[in-house]
């Protein structure tokens, strides 16, 4: 019997998780890093496509995002205008509301020892926290991932009157309209219920499983046919994805997507080397689910399955963050897990699982604290920028490096600069361009001007190394004085180049650059 005090202790530890996956959160929003490629993109498209081609999800840039998501952001920026935090604002509350929602379901059906570990999975899990400070849509897919496993949870079992297929039906359309992952989830319950159907011998509940699923499918190959050129028809996008397709007739092609892709989210959602404590936790609690509730293995299961179906058949990459949403369903079962041992029959178990909980959390608790303190700006390019606008002058010109575009485009009309010539080089990190071509690019650009500009949002490795060096050398060609204009974090960069005759700027940040 759970005495006053521990009750208490356990209601103070909760609370202490949960405050603290929110305010990992919140230092993420509050982190105010820069938009980088994905996000620039989706702003472009968010920002001049008519309403009528974001309903459809026709977007361009090689990117693809829910007509819900869309629309709703849009309406957050008519309210809110297009700074970093409106255009972040939805991922933000999706991921606050992650936590909520997963206590209050972990409350009712998880033991104490459970309960905190399924939370603090979820509110210290870094893709979890790094992601609801992204203005992209995975934390909402995983939001909507949990509130359909409720859903789930609420009408398996139960007799599946007229009523509730209405409201399971339209609560499945609203879903499909902001998460296209929730079609897994919605597959698996679906499948779960017209089987509960059959096995009862109940016709017409059968038959409303049925005409709920139609729509769900309906609807689904609505989007995707309206949005073809934008996902399922991205010829761009399936080359990026295609070491993450499960592939069954090449096995070294399964066995890569299935480390790089589905494992290796795992590692990096629990900030484990490899990952093996944490899973086996999950498989633990896969079979003490079994024993205490086959729904939730139905409903998880059934939406991994579905996944990797719509792998093999080519059409779904297990990249992580379009893995996100399989993310809270398997803390679900680590949660069990820990649990069902802290339910033994013996002394002090659950005090040793608790132990055991706080061990393996540790790490990713530190990992969450060291991203609250520091967190991570991806291809920062904003205080470059800024340095570039106080330095530059007219009859300069400003090159971008082409992945560089979209976030120039939308940080250069928001600093106070001279009036400079700007064009974004055809010149990519994908594919090495030869010396000879990238000269023959760069001369137009840049005869004429007194100095020259170049701004990169940087890998440095592969053809993007080797491309943005054969640029410098082709520009020092004409303007052979190289200065770099500072750098941040290592992610975004700035150079300028002067003729023979010239001195650079004042008041720049020089130093050599390499």
């Amino acid at each position: 019997m759970t005495t006053r005090p521990m009750a208490g202790l356990v209601t103070v530890i909760l609370a202490v998780i949960i405050l603290s996956g929110a305010v990992f959160r919140l230092a993420e929003y509050a982190g105010d890093r820069s938009l980088w490629l994905d996000e620039a993109m989706l702003y472009r498209n968010v920002h001049t496509l008519p309403l009528s081609e974001l309903a459809e999800g026709r977007l361009k840039g090689d990117q693809c995002a829910p007509a819900g998501f869309l629309l709703a952001t849009r309406a957050v920026m008519a309210v809110a205008g297009d700074a970093e935090f409106a255009l972040r604002f939805i991922p933000q509350c999706a991921g606050l509301a992650l936590l909520g929602a997963l206590a209050m379901l972990a409350r009712r059906r998880l033991n104490r020892v459970g309960l905190a570990t399924c939370l603090a999975l979820a509110a210290w899990s870094w893709l979890l926290v790094y992601y609801s400070g992204e203005f992209k849509q995975y934390s909402l897919d995983a939001l909507i991932a949990v509130l359909l496993f409720a859903l789930g949870l609420g009408v398996l079992g139960r007799p599946f009157s007229a009523r509730r297929a209405w409201g399971v039906g339209f609560a499945g359309l609203v879903a499909l309209g902001f998460s296209q992952p929730a079609l897994f989830m919605l597959a698996a319950l679906g499948t779960a219920g017209l089987a509960g159907a059959w096995r009862r011998r109940c016709g017409s509940e059968a038959a409303r499983w049925m005409l709920a699923g139609t729509a769900w499918v309906a609807l689904f190959a609505i989007q995707m046919w309206m949005s073809y050129d934008s996902v399922l028809g991205n010829h761009a996008l399936r080359a990026y994805h295609s070491e993450l397709i499960l592939s069954p007739w090449t096995w070294a092609q399964f066995t890569g997507a299935w480390q790089q892709g589905l494992w290796y989210t795992w590692t990096l959602a629990t900030s484990a080397q490899d990952g093996w404590a944490w899973a086996l936790v999950a498989a633990v609690g896969g079979w003490a689910a079994w024993r205490a509730d086959r729904r939730e293995v139905m409903l998880i299961g059934g939406t991994l399955g579905f996944t990797l179906a719509a792998s093999l058949l080519g059409v779904y990459p297990l990249a992580p963050r379009l893995l996100l949403f399989l993310l809270p369903l398997f803390f679900w079962l680590a949660g069990r897990g820990m649990g069902w041992l802290a339910g033994l029959r013996q002394e002090k178990a659950e005090l040793l699982a608790g132990v055991l909980a706080a061990l393996l959390l540790w790490p990713m608790l530190r990992d969450s604290i060291a991203e609250a303190r520091d967190p991570i700006h991806h291809e920062h390019l904003r205080p470059v920028l800024a340095r570039v606008a106080a330095a530059a002058r007219p009859g300069d010109v400003i090159l971008m490096w082409g992945p560089t575009g979209p976030a120039f485009d939308y940080y250069w009309p928001r600093v106070a600069h001279a009036e400079v010539a700007t064009d974004t080089l055809p010149v990519g990190p994908d594919k090495l361009v030869s010396p000879a071509e990238i000269n023959a690019l760069v001369a137009p650009l840049i005869a004429g001007h007194g100095r020259v500009w170049l701004v990169s949002t940087h890998d440095d490795q592969g053809a993007s190394r080797d491309n943005l060096r054969a640029l410098v050398q082709a520009i020092r060609q004409t303007h052979p004085q190289l200065t770099s204009a500072g750098t941040e974090q290592d992610t975004a960069l700035a150079l300028f180049f002067d003729p023979p005759p010239s001195r650079g700027p004042s008041g720049v940040d020089g130093g050599a650059a390499r």
